[in-house]
């Protein structure tokens, strides 16, 4: 009898959420139990559960930058916004140099006009201006409401659920899986969502009665903060005031409590909607029998304030906007904490 040569394991597949500005304690694991998020709480329970993550920098393209290099941004030089990626430092598909895999990037780059293509990435399906998602919506009828022919921030958060990024996503995300399900494969799906401004097709989600408020959000405020901090609660309050009168509600800073709790009820929302799509793709993954060999990391490139310390959005390493959730699926291990790291 010949003997047959042995099956050569298959090599695992990763998958890596991105939300863009989620809060660690956005799931029940970090402190979120009213938050409805039932597809990253059923995660975190499979997972092994980072409980001190803090980002490089709580800013987009810096901490972007360390996550997809491993490099701090003060040496990649992305220490601010829009500052495209040196090529010279690689990212970490480049990295694995393993050819056998089939590797793409879906949603929010912001290291770069060009994309993460030719960065070891071999597709990138795009949300940014004039890619993919502008297109789509072209083609579903939405008429754009710039004259450059792209969509604001106002349109799109208006949309319906169909219509929405985080659907947008899932949808080409589950279609990679389907395509590549007998490859070795990356994946990463980059939710531009629960980012400002804080609207979305789920802004019920939530009841406002439940909506909890930090607690130094109803303090007094404190001037034993940095100066740039303090500035930059002075300019938002200012804003606030302003826009009142000129934008719709989920366009301005809050100021009193109720303003607060209602952001951070639409803010929910939009966690409820990326939930949803994670849960969607999770589920495409174990349609194709691919769960026990897949590699499944959630986390986010910042937190929000969320009107802790009468501030909103990121920029500044208090808790809130530093701290992100980390979790880590992996096949055949037990989950686990992880305490301090």
């Amino acid at each position: 009898m010949v003997s047959q040569p042995a099956k050569l394991p298959r090599k695992p597949n990763l998958i890596v959420f991105l939300p863009d500005q989620q809060r660690a304690d956005t799931i029940a694991c970090y402190g979120g139990k009213k938050v409805h998020a039932p597809n990253l709480n059923k995660l975190a329970a499979e997972s092994v559960v980072f409980e001190r993550t803090y980002v490089t920098h709580p800013v987009c393209t810096p901490s972007r930058s360390s996550l997809m290099t491993g490099t701090w941004p003060h040496i990649n030089g992305c220490t601010r916004n829009s500052v495209p990626l040196d090529r010279r430092f690689r990212v970490f598909p480049e990295l694995m140099q393993d050819k056998d895999y089939r590797t793409a990037y879906m949603g929010k780059w912001h290291l770069g006009e060009e994309g993460p293509a030719g960065r070891g990435f071999h597709q990138w399906i795009s949300t940014e201006n004039h890619g993919d998602y502008t297109n789509f919506l072209i083609a579903a009828g939405v008429t754009p409401d710039k004259q450059d022919g792209r969509f604001s921030e106002l349109v799109i958060s208006n949309l319906p659920l169909e219509l929405s990024r985080p659907k947008f996503l899932e949808k080409h995300a589950c279609e990679f899986i389907e395509k590549h399900f007998r490859d070795p494969f990356v994946l990463v799906v980059a939710f531009v969502e629960p980012h400002s401004p804080y609207n979305g097709p789920l802004n019920d989600e939530h009841p406002l009665s439940e909506i909890d408020l930090d607690p130094t959000a109803m303090l007094p405020e404190n001037e034993n903060i940095p100066l740039r901090y303090r500035l930059m609660r002075e300019w938002q309050q200012a804003e606030a005031v302003l826009d009142r009168q000129r934008l719709p509600r989920q366009f301005f800073f809050g100021v009193t409590t109720d303003e607060n709790r209602s952001i951070r009820q639409r803010y929910l929302g939009l966690v409820t909607l990326v939930d949803q799509s994670i849960g969607a793709i999770l589920g495409c993954l174990e349609q194709f029998g691919l769960s026990d060999n897949t590699i499944v990391v959630h986390t986010s490139d910042h937190g929000d304030s969320l009107g802790a310390h009468h501030l909103f959005g990121k920029e500044v390493m208090f808790e809130e906007a530093a701290r992100v959730p980390l979790l880590v699926r992996l096949p055949g291990h037990a989950p686990e904490s992880f305490h301090n790291r």
